[in-house]
């Protein structure tokens, strides 16, 4: 008895486990829901497969719970193949939308990607682990998904190591997958575009959204739209609705005003006959500097070949727009000598000192030993025939960009092994040939020597009593503390000891001293509506939250802008490298990779450096204000005697607040954010408190308050209702974009998104028109029922029409029209017939469409002359002008030109008759 009871105990516990696996709502819905549980070897699955590619996963035990243990260090364990069942779902288009969900142990930092086939190829969504200590559901919502097993024969992967989001740092523990069909179908390809770069508006744009929406299947369909802007914590801040028909195209702009300046995301949520899905946009908004600023600048891999030259010109613009005046970037000697003795000029390189030069910037080109043709591995320049090609690479590189920079860097990093030389002996040798080369190829050359990682004194000392300083220019350093602000100890002390110590062995007084890269990563730390797990995030990746590294860079400048403690200071640098969460080479931008969702979108430091060099710019420092240590005040005079002032308190330091006074006898006080964004305080005592928090701010003397900003303007076409846009016309479910294209004896099929309430009553008139003159009217009653309103017309009266015009009212009683008229013109987009006269000729020419396939169209003209038969009646009597049938071109276009005499001087029409049926298509009143 004993026995079978533990029997019957240890069979409920193994269902417990299997039940806890398997998620409760789906444990008796498999007709629409696809699940596997991992909560032992063998995975516990219902209309789908999921297996790794070992043969016994590792199972890892968390609460009671279990699941396979992704291993990101062994590829074979780093992944879970997911198959759905091919006839549960296959080769989607747009019919329902596969809610995926991943429950997930949300221990340690790793994270996993979701990669998926969707009807574009591959495509991959990001989780980023937290380390709560408990177990999670990750929903994504795959509205284009095509799970046609092109995931490397699966529909799916979760995967710990990923070409697209790199390999993650901890092993993951994934405990089920589920798979839901929706009731809702996703029937569009949506797109957004804004002829704007990385989606940047900046200060005077006009931020507007260009959408095309295309309904995959073919058809015709109406639908709602609601346009939601979410600032860059998630919060919606502006929106807009309107219906759109996609017929079974469409294209819809919205248009926002007075949006702060900031990172947001753009929402097009759509809904409406029996769809649902979603498309996201990120955007941002930025002030423009109006002035260059030489004393900063930042770095860049112009070099990469994944770049070309429309990236190349669209990365420099946004430098550009942000106010830096150098751009440092690499002349790799591979590049410039691909064979000994055999050199070329890398085009993509050349393209950017030329583009560079013709904005304004300036560019400093750093020189390498990184000639595998020349030098052995690890490219140690080892004797005097290997100088002597170094020194030749250089003049031919500095000639061939004499014209367009002067600025060259020797060497980087070369304190490191992986700067191929960390002796200070050899590396003085190799600067001087370098120099030699360099000065030879442009004899104005300004060279920057060191560029050390790090600050280190006792190699730069060396490098000094070496003579160094007589091959160079100005010598630099670069500065790192990646969980630090600005106002860290070794940040800011370094940068006054560097410049100090250059000074003692600069015996001419004219050499610089620079910082040539600093800057802070933001790996796998882009949790936008959890600024306290990005942080956490962030310090386990010595990184960056991206908010951080807005605040760093900006207090970075106003306490780095001060001429007295570095004569140059670069950021690393523009642009991510790459998408590798994991990879901190890849954080280090303040742009967006090219292989982002938004090629080079905006981060929110590069709406902070946009600010601070349009507000502040190259202002002289005027030193720091009293603030009793709670906080700092760096006051600049700009060159028209303004002043403005930059206030924040520093938690690196352990400054936690306080208020900071500032003086003044203007009537108003400015203070801008972080971003630009400027607040108008009016000074009724001569002094303004100004809260220290380690979001800096900009503080400045007003003598005027500026108006409020007008209100949101409405779009083009028409109110902010979803009662002024489009119907979806169609015939047999084909799309009717034109009269041209209804075909006659059939049926008119109209829909209509509506905002009433359930039973409001509707009369839905459809009339027809010929030059002006109503021919057919028809009525249909309805109500509403749902948010789509679907009516039919016969069609009697159309054929002969050149417009028609839908339209929707309260009824026949009060005639209240309920939305805007809807018209539908003869022809669709890229079709025309125009006529012109000239010495007694009349030239016909047009472009026409087929309506079906196989169709021969005969255009007729004629000419319709007033004559009267006897004293009492008149009549019409037709002459036919001109008759021919026309030609079909490409795309089942009718492309034609012809003549006839201008001899008659009555009102003239053109027929297209089509044929074998004979029937009438069209009548066009185009000339008379």
């Amino acid at each position: 008895m004993n026995f079978i009871g533990q029997k019957i105990a240890a069979l409920a516990a193994a269902a417990a486990v299997i039940l806890t696996a398997v998620p409760n709502a789906l444990a008796d819905n498999s007709s629409n829901a696809a699940y596997a549980a991992f909560g032992g070897v063998s995975a516990q699955c219902v209309n789908m497969t999921a297996k790794q590619a070992v043969p016994a996963p590792d199972v890892e035990e968390h609460d009671g719970r279990s699941g396979w243990r992704l291993d990101p260090s062994a590829y074979s364990r780093s992944y879970i193949r997911c198959n759905i069942d091919d006839d549960f779902i296959y080769g989607l288009n747009g019919e329902c939308t596969p809610v995926t969900e991943i429950t997930y142990y949300d221990g340690g930092f790793g994270g996993f990607s979701l990669n998926y086939d969707s009807r574009s190829g591959g495509k991959s969504q990001f989780v980023q682990l937290q380390n709560s200590g408990e177990w999670k559901t990750k929903t994504f919502y795959l509205y284009d998904a095509r799970f046609a097993n092109g995931i490397y024969a699966d529909d799916f992967r979760i995967e710990t190591s990923s070409g697209v989001y790199g390999t993650s740092e901890e092993p993951v523990v994934i405990g089920g997958v589920t798979v839901t069909k929706s009731e809702k179908s996703a029937p569009l390809d949506i797109s957004v575009s804004t002829g704007k770069t990385g989606n940047i508006f900046f200060e005077g744009d006009n931020i507007k959204f260009d959408v095309s929406y295309t309904d995959i299947t073919g058809g015709s369909f109406i639908f709602r739209v609601d346009y939601e802007v979410e600032d860059y914590s998630g919060n919606v801040v502006k929106t807009k609705s309107k219906s759109v028909s996609a017929n079974p195209s469409a294209n819809d702009s919205v248009t926002f005003s007075n949006l702060p300046y900031g990172v947001y995301t753009l929402n097009v949520k759509v809904s409406g006959g029996g769809a649902e899905q979603e498309y996201r946009a990120e955007f941002s908004h930025a002030r423009k500097a109006d002035k260059t600023n030489y004393h900063f600048g930042t770095n860049i891999h112009y070099d990469d070949d994944i770049y070309d030259k429309n990236d190349i010109k669209a990365m420099s613009d946004l430098i550009k727009n942000s106010g830096f005046g150098f751009v440092r970037s690499s002349l790799r000697w591979w590049q410039w000598e691909p064979q000994k003795g055999v050199y070329t000029v890398p085009e993509n390189v050349l393209y950017a000192n030329q583009y560079i030069d013709s904005i304004g910037l300036e560019m400093l080109g750093i020189v390498y030993i990184d000639n595998p043709a020349i030098t052995s591995h690890p490219y140690y320049v080892m004797n005097e025939e290997q100088l002597e090609a170094f020194r030749d690479y250089c003049e031919f590189a500095a000639s061939e960009l004499s014209g367009y920079t002067d600025y060259f860097c020797m060497l980087n990093e070369i304190n490191l092994d992986g700067g191929y030389v960390n002796n200070e002996e050899e590396y003085v040798e190799i600067a001087k040939k370098g120099y030699e080369g360099i000065k030879a190829g442009n004899a104005n050359a300004f060279i920057n020597g060191g560029s050390l990682a790090g600050w280190q004194r006792q190699y730069a000392n060396k490098t000094y009593e070496l003579g160094i300083l007589d091959y160079c220019d100005s010598y630099s350093m670069h500065t790192y503390s990646q969980t630090e602000g600005p106002e860290a100890d070794y940040l800011y002390r370094s940068v006054t000891d560097h410049r100090s110590n250059l000074k003692k062995y600069d015996t001419t007084g004219t050499k610089e001293a620079w910082i040539t890269e600093a800057g802070w990563p933001t790996r796998a730390a882009d949790n936008r509506a959890d600024e306290a797990a990005s942080q956490s995030i962030a310090k386990k990746y010595e990184s960056a939250s991206e908010l951080q590294q807005a605040k760093w860079y900006a207090r970075s400048l106003a306490i780095n802008g001060d001429k007295s403690r570095i004569d140059k200071y670069f950021f690393y640098s523009a642009v991510d490298d790459g998408m590798d969460k994991f990879d901190i080479q890849n954080n280090f931008g303040i742009i967006r990779a090219k292989a982002y969702d938004v090629p080079f979108a905006a981060k929110p430091a590069y709406i902070a450096v946009c600010a601070f060099n349009d507000l502040v710019g190259d202002a002289e420092f005027a030193g720091d204000m009293i603030t009793d240590g709670t906080g700092y005040a760096n006051k600049y005079i700009k060159p028209d005697g303004s002043g403005i002032t930059c206030v924040w308190a520093s938690e690196t330091v352990g400054q936690t607040g306080g208020v900071y006074n500032y003086k003044t006898n203007a009537p108003y006080v400015a203070v801008y954010d972080m971003y630009g964004n400027a607040e108008y305080i009016e000074n009724t005592s001569g002094t303004c408190q100004i809260a220290f928090t380690d979001e800096p701010v900009y503080v400045a003397d007003a003598y005027e308050k500026p108006e409020e900003p007008e209100p949101e303007e409405p779009d083009d076409d028409g109110d902010d209702d979803i009662s002024d846009g489009g119907m979806s016309v169609s015939q047999n479910g084909e799309s009717v974009p034109s009269v041209w294209f209804i075909k006659p004896d059939t049926k008119i099929d109209v829909s209509f998104i509506t905002d009433k309430p359930a039973g409001t009553e509707m009369s839905v008139i459809c009339a027809a028109y010929n030059n002006g003159i109503l021919k057919g009217l028809e009525i249909q009653k309805t109500k509403a029922a749902s948010d789509v309103i679907s009516v039919s017309f016969s069609g009697d009266g159309i054929i002969n029409a050149d417009k028609i015009k839908l339209m929707v009212f309260d009824g026949l009683d009060g005639l209240v029209p309920l939305r805007d008229a809807y018209e539908l013109g003869i022809f669709d987009t890229d079709m025309s017939v125009t006529a012109k006269t000239h010495n007694g000729r009349c030239t016909v020419s047009g472009r026409l469409k087929s309506r079906n396939e196989g169709e021969r169209l005969t255009a007729a003209v004629f000419s319709e002359e007033t004559v009267q038969s006897d004293l009492t009646e008149t009549g019409v009597v037709p002459f036919m002008l001109y008759q021919d049938q026309l030609e079909s071109g490409e795309n089942g276009a009718y492309e034609f030109t012809f003549e006839y005499p201008d001899s008659y001087k009555g009102k003239t029409s053109m027929i297209i008759i089509s044929t074998p049926d004979e029937t009438v298509q069209s009548v066009i009143p185009a000339f008379g």
